[in-house]
């Protein structure tokens, strides 16, 4: 598959692919709360709940963000 093939699999299948990225996340961290999102807006992908309930268990390269 050429790029623009997944580029375009991506944009028709982008509620499958984070899903699956939040199962093997949640695999790969032991952190059953964690939930993977899509920011429209600024086209971001984020993780939250982790912080609060498993923020001891979050890997390194997640970045803490607290909402005021």
């Amino acid at each position: 598959m050429d790029e623009l093939d997944e580029l375009l699999s991506l944009s028709t299948n982008a509620t499958d692919f984070l899903a699956e990225m939040e199962r093997s996340e949640k695999a790969r961290t032991g952190i059953s709360s964690l939930k993977v999102g899509f920011n429209r807006c600024s086209c971001v992908i984020y993780i939250e709940s982790v912080v609060y309930t498993s923020g001891d268990q979050a890997p390194v390269e997640y970045i803490r963000s607290f909402r005021p």
